[in-house]
């Protein structure tokens, strides 16, 4: 999420709800429900995490709050913002812990959901080149906290060709090692050795929760982040 975005959901307060902005829900079973943990480092020292719960309908959009309901969050209730649509709050995400979700509907009903997040972080994380303008290089990554047996996505991204966005040119699960390297020929043929600016990755896990079995569909998941942005070369 961008960091503008952060800053607007910081500065707001509870937004008190009417029955203008309330959904009646009793039927779970009409329920998508998506539940995220995110905790983002970056190679500038920034840190962000948060939590977010997303309610929709059989088509996929979402609903407004649940009217007599809510969600709570380790038996803390999550502040539901009418302007994003969804439940969030910005607590501090704390390793190997396990994590609660509890939605209640309108009737009263209540369901529970869980995640437990990774063991560790990613510790410190060392990257070459220090520039990447040119995707003849290769780059290596290395970082010190692993958890065995378990593993972590790597996702590269570049503006190629002069274009107005980056776009993702490589990405990979691997085993949880501590070490990557990416070599032009493994991205595809179109992105190997050629020249691009505004160049990043991000190396991740990715943890998954138990569901309710109750909903149409859940996802329940706990992103650990760690994304590099190379300086351009002067």
């Amino acid at each position: 999420m961008k960091k503008l975005i952060f800053g607007v959901l910081l500065s707001l307060l509870f937004v008190a709800c009417t029955d203008d902005n309330t959904k009646e829900i009793t039927n779970p079973a009409e329920l998508n429900v998506v539940y995220e943990l995110i905790k983002n480092t970056d190679n500038s020292g920034g840190t962000t995490q948060y939590i977010r719960a997303m309610v929709f309908n059989d088509e996929y959009q979402m609903y407004d709050e649940i009217k007599d309901g809510g969600i709570t969050f380790n038996g803390q209730e999550l502040p539901y913002y009418e302007q994003t649509s969804y439940y969030y709050a910005e607590p501090e995400i704390v390793d190997d812990s396990l994590y609660t979700f509890r939605l209640t509907l309108s009737n009263g009903k209540q369901y529970l959901s869980s995640i437990r997040t990774p063991e560790y972080f990613l510790g410190s994380v060392y990257v070459q080149p220090v520039t990447y303008t040119n995707t003849n290089s290769t780059v290596s990554i290395e970082w010190t906290d692993t958890i065995a047996g378990a593993e972590v996505l790597i996702e590269l991204y570049a503006q190629p060709f002069n274009d107005d966005e980056s776009v993702l040119i490589y990405d990979a699960t691997l085993d949880d090692h501590g070490s990557c390297t990416i070599t032009s020929g493994m991205l595809p043929a179109k992105y190997q050795n050629i020249d691009i600016s505004n160049a990043s990755f991000r190396i991740f896990r990715k943890e998954e929760g138990e569901i309710s079995a109750a909903y149409n569909s859940e996802e329940i998941y706990a992103y650990y982040n760690y994304i590099y942005q190379w300086s351009e070369q002067k």
